[in-house]
């Protein structure tokens, strides 16, 4: 039984947009473009936290060696709009601008997201700048301190947003 065995250590990274995952919208955009069919948007004003394919491998290698047993990390994504998303699209690939259908908001869509609940929050700590940890059981050591949020919303957050690495993460992903 895996479960009892000392030597097994359990953690879950939980993370939602990563740049061209299945369900990305910059791959959606992606397909859209080189079909040559419009680009459809929901939401202009959806917000979504946003993490590139390297920068959660290297924090879940990272994570790998560093977890204890049982806590939830949760990095420090980019929090943007979708209508930021494509105004990155439109300005690498201009031509687009005028191709842009919006559609209807699917019902089970939110405009954002939560990462962090208010009922996580009692065990809520900041690891570093990168990441956050939920720690039920108490044992993970290299937690520093106790946040003071209510929830990791994209309500809420936005951090300082370097748009250079996100048009170069999206012209790497179009080329």
């Amino acid at each position: 039984n895996s479960l009892s065995n000392k030597n097994t250590v359990f953690f879950v990274v939980r993370a939602w947009n990563i740049f061209w995952s299945n369900w990305s919208v910059v791959k959606l955009f992606y397909n859209q473009i080189k079909n040559s069919i419009p680009l459809t948007i929901t939401d202009y004003d959806m917000k979504r936290f946003y993490i590139s394919v390297e920068e959660i491998v290297n924090l879940i290698m990272f994570w790998f060696h560093n977890s204890i047993w049982w806590e939830i990390f949760v990095p420090k994504c980019d929090v943007l709009s979708l209508k930021e998303i494509l105004d990155i699209i439109v300005t690498l690939y201009w031509n687009w601008k005028e191709n842009i259908k919006q559609i209807w908001k699917r019902k089970w869509e939110k405009t954002n997201e939560i990462l962090i609940s208010n009922n996580e929050i009692e065990n809520t700590y900041i690891a570093n700048d990168d990441y956050f940890i939920i720690d039920y059981l108490g044992k993970n050591l290299i937690k520093k301190e106790k946040v003071n949020f209510y929830e990791y919303s994209t309500k809420d957050f936005s951090w300082d947003i370097d748009y250079k690495k996100i048009k170069e993460i999206i012209l790497n992903i179009f080329n």
